[in-house]
């Protein structure tokens, strides 16, 4: 069967890229190889400082006149909007659909469930369906195979069980801890001192106090915070073959 390179890049990458605010992880959105193929689906206000790079967005924050939404709201309104991304109108539209931010997303939902189980005393409850719809809100972010999927999120401060700290992702609910199966590429976005300069960069292999992996095997330890030249280099023909 005869394919494209386009048809190879949506349907063989899911990233998830964490770091603190304001690193820069909402204009690494603007680096993918095609930005007029390029949608992002906001569930937060920090859009504007791509402002000038005309990307198309889904806005899950506010309602249809630019009001802004409530958490719960803003909930059903991202599920509503992976059924949009799953139909061939847009899928026809768009190679690449950046999620911003997987942190809100945990955080919308905490809220939904919130106002379903009010008491106390039901906290267990809570969180057990709060599990089990993170888990498939993830997995239907995995599975949407038409496009290359790039997930952001916020991170926070983690104790292992040796009391060991280190940086993960900012979500709720021990699920936490099971994002990098999902992921093709997970990268830590931050300020790294290299050679005694320090620069912006994406840690893409697990270190000691990070968590981070890179599949295809194509990537150096540290890389400039470029989807294009990423993808290029993942996609790239192995030596040899």
């Amino acid at each position: 069967m005869f394919t494209t390179t386009s048809a190879s890049i949506k349907d063989s990458l899911s990233f998830l890229i964490y770091g603190k605010s304001g690193i820069g992880k909402t204009t690494l959105a603007a680096t993918t190889p095609n930005p007029l193929k390029t949608c992002i689906i906001s569930l937060e206000n920090g859009l504007r400082s791509i402002a000038d790079k005309n990307l198309a967005v889904y806005d899950c924050a506010v309602d249809a006149h630019g009001k802004e939404l409530e958490r719960h709201v803003r909930h059903d309104k991202f599920l509503h909007a992976l059924k949009v991304f799953q139909t061939d109108e847009v899928k026809a539209k768009y190679d690449y659909v950046i999620v911003d931010s997987l942190t809100e997303i945990s955080q919308n939902l905490v809220e939904k469930l919130k106002l379903a189980h009010p008491d106390k005393k039901d906290a267990m409850k809570l969180w057990g369906e709060y599990n089990d719809a993170m888990l498939n809100i993830i997995k239907s972010i995995r599975d949407l195979k038409s496009y290359a999927i790039i997930v952001m999120a916020l991170d926070k401060i983690e104790v292992d069980d040796f009391q060991r700290r280190f940086y993960g992702v900012d979500i709720a609910g021990k699920i936490a801890n099971r994002l990098p199966a999902f992921f093709d590429e997970v990268f830590y976005y931050d300020l790294f001192e290299i050679e005694g300069k320090k620069e912006r960069l994406l840690l893409t292999s697990t270190g000691e106090n990070y968590l981070a992996k890179d599949r295809s095997g194509k990537l150096e330890s540290f890389e400039k915070p470029n989807l294009t030249a990423i993808i290029n280099k993942i996609l790239a023909p192995t030596k040899g073959k």
